[in-house]
């Protein structure tokens, strides 16, 4: 699965799609690589190809799992 990110500024949002695998998808976020902190399931299981997160104005780092 290729995850691609982008963000909307004006939004606060933090933009993802992904294509590649087959449906369905869960799409997390966590405040660490490992996803052991803060860890935030997005998109449970749906046959979703896109999520915008309205993260991008919180002054953190986050990172993003789509599988």
């Amino acid at each position: 699965i290729v995850l691609r990110v982008d963000k909307d500024a004006a939004g606060g949002a933090v933009l993802l799609s992904w294509s590649g695998g087959a449906a369905p998808y869960t799409a997390e976020r966590a405040a660490d690589a490992t996803f052991s902190t803060d860890r935030v399931v997005l998109v449970d299981e749906q046959p979703d190809t896109s999520h915008d997160d309205p993260v991008l104005l919180d002054g953190a780092t986050y990172y993003y799992l789509v599988r």
